[in-house]
C-alpha cells in the first residue's frame, strides 16, 4: 500500500495535502487516501472503457464503409471491362425476338371465325348477285315492311320458290321484273326503297333457316291469287301455283 501511495501521490497532489510519507499518515488520512484512490481508479477505468468503445465503434464504421465500397468498386471495374470489350468487339446484334408464353397462349386462344351458314338445300342451286339481293330486299320492304317477321320471310320464299320453279324465270332479277302480266307491281319502286335489318333477317331466314312455305307456293296477295290457298299470314294470302 505504501508503494501505491508513492506512485499516486503526485497525481492526487497529496504531498501538499498529506505531509510526509505513508508511515506518517494517520489512519484517518490513510482511509481518506484509499477512498480518493478508489474513486480515481474508477474514473480511469470508465475513461478507458469509453475509449475502447469509441475505438471499437470507429473500427466497425470503417469496416462497414469498406464492405459497402467493395461492391461499388467491383461493379465499376466490371463496367469498365464491359465497355472495353464492346469497344474491341463492337456492339452485338440483338437476338431475334420470340413470342412470350403469354402471347403464344393469347394467339392460341383467339376465336376461330364462325363457319359460313349453309344455304337451305332447296335453294342451293340459286345464284344471287349483290344487286339481285338488294332488289329482293327492296321487294320484301315494299310488299311486307308492315308485316311480321314470318310474313316477311314468306314473301322472300315466294320469290325464291319461283326461281326454282319450271313455270317462272330462273334468276331473282327476272322473277322480280317479269311482266305480261306484271307479277310484282312494287318492282318499279325498288330504287326508292330503304330496306332495314328486318328485311335482311327475313331473307337470311328464308335462305338459311327453317322454311315456312312449301316450294310450290308461288303466289301471295291481299285477296288470294286462286282457290288453292295454303295459308294466311298477316295481311297476305299465300297460294299454290295453278294446275294446268
Amino acid at each position: 500500500m505504501k508503494d501505491r501511495y508513492e506512485q499516486y501521490c503526485f497525481r492526487f497532489d497529496t504531498k501538499d495535502f498529506f505531509p510526509g510519507t505513508w508511515e506518517k499518515m494517520t489512519p484517518t488520512e490513510q482511509s481518506e487516501w484509499k477512498k480518493k484512490r478508489a474513486a480515481f481508479e474508477k474514473r480511469r477505468g470508465q475513461k478507458r472503457t469509453r475509449r475502447r468503445r469509441r475505438m471499437s465503434g470507429d473500427a466497425i464504421l470503417v469496416t462497414l464503409a469498406a464492405a459497402m465500397a467493395i461492391p461499388t468498386l467491383v461493379l465499376s471495374q466490371m463496367a469498365i471491362w464491359e465497355s472495353e470489350r464492346i469497344l474491341a468487339e463492337g456492339i452485338p446484334e440483338p437476338p431475334p425476338r420470340t413470342a412470350s408464353a403469354a402471347e403464344a397462349t393469347f394467339r392460341l386462344a383467339e376465336p376461330t371465325p364462325a363457319p359460313a351458314p349453309t344455304v337451305n338445300e332447296r335453294y342451293a342451286e340459286i345464284t344471287m348477285s349483290d344487286e339481285e339481293r338488294r332488289e329482293l330486299l327492296a321487294v320484301i320492304y315494299l310488299e311486307a315492311a308492315n308485316q311480321s317477321a314470318e310474313g316477311q320471310q314468306a314473301v322472300a320464299e315466294v320469290v325464291l320458290n319461283r326461281v326454282i320453279s319450271t313455270d317462272f324465270p330462273d334468276t331473282v332479277h327476272e322473277v322480280i321484273h317479269q311482266d305480261n302480266p306484271v307479277q310484282f307491281s312494287t318492282a318499279e319502286n325498288i330504287g326508292i326503297a330503304t330496306p332495314t335489318e328486318a328485311q335482311e333477317a327475313a331473307l337470311d331466314a328464308a335462305l338459311y333457316g327453317e322454311s315456312i312455305l312449301p316450294t310450290d307456293v308461288v303466289f301471295f296477295s291481299r285477296k288470294g291469287e286462286n282457290s288453292r290457298v295454303y295459308s294466311t299470314i298477316g295481311d297476305h294470302v299465300f297460294c299454290y301455283g295453278y294446275e294446268w
